[in-house]
C-alpha cells in the first residue's frame, strides 16, 4: 500500500505470497483500479465529483483518482514528458498552489513521478475548471490542452492544461514584468545593462 508497488492480479485461485518471519503485507484493493476492457478507446476519462473545483485538491480520493485515472494518461502523450519509454511505478501530485485569475482557480501542480528502476522527475502542470459554455472564449482549445472531461457539482466541462489559458497567460506576463520592475528599482546596474541593451 505505502510502496504502490504493483502485485499479480488476483484470479479465482490461491494467492500465493513469501513473507519472513512476523512480517505482513497491506494491501488496497480499489475497485476503481480495474483495467478498461472494452477494447482500444481514445475516448478521455470522464472526471465525477460532487465537490467544488476549489474543494477537489484537498480531498485524498479525488487526488488519488486524479494521479491515477487522468495524470498518467495524460502525461504519457505530451511531447514535453520525457518519461514515455520507461516503466513508471506511480504519479502523485507533490505540492499545488492555488492562484485565482478573474474569478477562476488554477492549481500550479508539481507532479513526481517514480519509475521502477530509475530516480524520480518533476514536471510543472498548472490546471483549471473550465465549463463547456466558456470554453471557446477563454481558452486556446486543442487536443494538447485537454486533461480531462470533467463533470464537477453537475457542471459539464473539461480539465485543461491552464497553460494554454488566456486569462493565466496574461496574469503570468503581467506579473513577471512588475517583478522584473521591481528588481530594476532595487538594483540599479540592471536598469542600465537593458538601457544599453536597447
Amino acid at each position: 500500500m505505502f510502496s504502490q508497488n504493483q502485485f499479480m492480479n488476483v484470479g479465482s485461485g490461491d494467492y500465493s505470497i513469501t513473507i519472513g518471519p512476523y512480517g505482513y503485507f497491506w494491501f488496497q484493493a480499489d475497485a476503481t483500479e480495474k483495467k478498461d476492457l472494452t477494447g482500444s478507446t481514445n475516448e478521455l476519462f470522464l472526471y465525477k465529483s460532487d465537490l467544488s473545483w476549489e474543494r477537489i485538491f484537498a480531498n485524498y480520493n479525488e487526488v488519488r483518482v486524479l494521479e491515477r485515472k487522468i495524470l498518467h494518461p495524460f502525461m504519457k502523450k505530451c511531447r514535453w514528458f520525457g518519461g514515455k519509454a520507461r516503466a513508471i511505478s506511480k504519479m502523485s501530485i507533490h505540492k499545488v498552489i492555488p492562484v485565482k485569475v478573474e474569478g477562476e482557480t488554477h492549481y500550479l501542480t508539481i507532479i513526481e513521478v517514480h519509475y521502477v528502476q530509475r530516480l524520480p522527475e518533476f514536471y510543472f502542470l498548472p490546471l483549471c475548471f473550465i465549463p463547456s459554455d466558456n470554453i471557446i472564449d477563454t481558452v486556446e482549445y486543442t487536443a494538447q490542452s485537454v486533461v480531462s472531461r470533467a463533470e464537477i457539482q453537475g457542471k459539464i466541462g473539461f480539465i485543461l492544461d491552464s497553460s494554454y489559458h488566456k486569462g493565466l497567460g496574461i496574469f503570468s506576463s503581467q506579473a513577471w514584468s512588475a517583478k522584473r520592475a521591481s528588481r530594476m528599482m532595487k538594483e540599479p546596474w540592471s536598469l542600465t545593462v537593458v538601457c544599453l541593451l536597447n
